[in-house]
């Protein structure tokens, strides 16, 4: 991305998660930076996330 080339400041990076209202889980990896004195933010990645499929060893 060109404006991480010549952006000066510090750039935040944050993990997100949360549920929705159907109950699926979501991750989501968003990027933030202030740039003449405004906050900007850009998602990175969105996924959705199966806790039980996808970090949790299979159940015997």
């Amino acid at each position: 991305i060109y404006f991480m080339q010549r952006h000066t400041g510090g750039i935040h990076l944050a993990l997100d998660g949360w549920t929705s209202p159907l109950v699926w889980a979501f991750l989501g990896l968003v990027i933030i930076w202030v740039e003449a004195g405004k906050m900007h933010r850009a998602i990175l990645e969105f996924i959705r996330y199966r806790a039980n499929r996808d970090i949790l060893p299979p159940r015997d």
